[in-house]
């Protein structure tokens, strides 16, 4: 019984003992970890590819998958719904995808044609709804009317290899079999599929089923995508994409707000530009395609309005801008307009002074100034002098430039820059980032699609120059940095 007793009492001052050096240290027990799912909740970045695939849709995915890095989701995914476009640009979006290596790719294809395959393919994991297809590559030449236009035959083979390479690159990234990509391009072999020890074995003119008869391209259903192995299941949304990846507290993450252009963020601009523009659009229904002309134009009026009153209108900024095109015959021709312009008025004027009496009696018979010649004059002189400024500015200003800002797709820029920016416009290349800093004079909203809006700003009296980081760093509440205050000089002291 003592010797029990004894055990008890030396357990208790070792366990008591350890407590308190424990706690003396700043030592916790050890906590037990929590799971996987509990610590970080499945998230997703959806960036979706609707419509015909251009520029325009560069530029957007672009930006996105740069928010997406930042954002660091769980899984991104590209919402398809396309039935194709440049081949240029698909290409873009195909190397910006192979570089994003720190992100999780999965594809949701409502409809992936031509460009839009080759894009699906470089994602690892591809769903698609039921009514989804996806294929059919072959690349094709429009003319002006957009219908194909016919080209030589060597001309044509020789784009349609580089399109090929570009699409094999695609599903050997996507891990994917690169004869499947041949054969949305290539009609000249058939595509068979034959199972050999539980796998899927696709070959060229060989035994099995045929998925694509020899001078026919490879288009294929959700069911048949899944069946050869493409695709790894079939899903009606999103909210089922998260289950088939077995994804739990699945959510999406919202971009983050894009403003005009980090340089006007940064320079202390008005920020928020897009957002607000957005919000009042959307009230007065400028995306509305039921609209009347008559509903559109009431809308318009009130937009011009609304943009004076919150003083967009005139607004300095400065935008950090991509060029995508610059021209000076442009401003030749309008100051050619312009100068015929002045010269007419000036022709009509002196025919007035030349017609029209300069004196006339009233009905009193009391002679008089001739109202009619006086008013003829004033309004051809007002005319006159808005020509002659317009005018003035073409010529100070004779660069027309049109271009997108860095950090928002969503905003087009057309700014008339000035003669002192010659020499760097010499220097700039189509797609070089370049600083505008100019007044807004004009902002056309056009309806992109569903309830997202792309705006058209006009700067004028720009000036173009290199993107330089601010001289004053903001600090860490927001406000600019202290400058250092110069040492006051020491005064000589006499010796006494």
């Amino acid at each position: 019984m003592r010797r029990a007793v004894a055990v008890f009492f030396y357990v208790f001052v070792v366990f008591f003992c350890t407590y308190a050096i424990g706690k003396d240290s700043g030592e916790l027990p050890a906590q037990p970890k929590p799971a996987s799912g509990e610590s970080k909740k499945a998230t997703y970045f959806r960036i979706p590819i609707k419509g015909s695939i251009g520029r325009f849709t560069t530029a957007r995915v672009k930006t996105l998958l740069k928010q997406a890095a930042e954002l660091e989701p769980t899984v991104v995914v590209l919402d398809l719904d396309t039935p194709g476009g440049g081949a240029n640009a698909a290409e873009e979006i195909i190397d910006l995808i192979i570089k994003a290596k720190s992100l999780r790719f999965v594809a949701f294809v409502q409809k992936a044609m031509s460009a839009g395959a080759g894009i699906t393919l470089t994602c690892p994991e591809i769903y698609m709804t039921d009514t989804a297809t996806i294929g059919a590559t072959v690349l094709y030449f429009s003319g002006p009317t957009g219908m194909p236009e016919p080209i030589p035959e060597y001309f044509l083979e020789k784009h349609q290899s580089v399109s090929r390479a570009v699409d094999r690159k695609a599903a050997q990234h996507g891990g994917h079999p690169s004869i499947l990509a041949d054969a949305m391009s290539d009609p000249d072999f058939a595509l068979t599929m034959r199972k050999e020890d539980g796998r899927i074995v696709l070959e060229r003119d060989g035994q099995g089923k045929i998925l694509k008869a020899k001078g026919r391209v490879l288009t294929l259903t959700a069911n048949e995508a899944v069946d050869c192995g493409l695709a790894k299941g079939v899903v009606q949304d999103l909210p089922a994409l998260g289950r088939s990846l077995s994804m739990s507290g699945w959510r999406e993450i919202k971009p983050n707000q894009i403003y005009i252009g980090t340089g006007a963020k940064r320079r202390g601009a008005q920020e928020g530009l897009y957002e607000s523009m957005l919000q009042k659009a959307n009230a007065l229904k400028l995306n509305s395609e039921l609209s009347t002309p008559l509903q559109r134009e009431v809308s318009l009026t009130e937009w011009n309005r609304w943009l004076k009153r919150r003083r967009i209108i005139g607004l300095n900024v400065e935008l950090e801008v991509s060029l995508i095109a610059a021209d000076e015959e442009r401003a030749k021709a309008k100051r050619a307009g312009i100068t015929n312009r002045i010269a007419s008025i000036e022709s009509r004027a002196d025919s007035v002074r030349r017609t029209e009496p300069l004196q006339t009696r009233d009905w009193r018979g009391t002679v008089m100034r001739n109202p009619e010649r006086r008013r003829k004059l004033n309004r051809l002189k007002s005319e006159r002098a808005q020509y002659v400024k317009e005018l003035k500015q073409v010529t100070s200003h004779p660069f027309d430039i049109f271009g997108q800002a860095v950090d928002d797709f969503r905003i087009l820029v057309f700014a008339r820059v000035n003669k002192s920016s010659r020499e760097f416009l010499g220097r700039a290349t189509i797609g070089a980032d370049m600083l505008l800093s100019g007044r807004i004079t004009e902002v056309i909203p056009f309806r992109l699609e569903g309830d997202e809006f792309i705006f058209f700003l006009k700067l004028d009296y720009c000036k173009a120059g290199p993107i330089e980081e601010p001289m004053v760093k903001p600090s860490s509440e927001g406000k600019p940095a202290d400058t250092p205050k110069a040492e006051p000089k020491k005064e000589l002291q006499k010796p006494k």
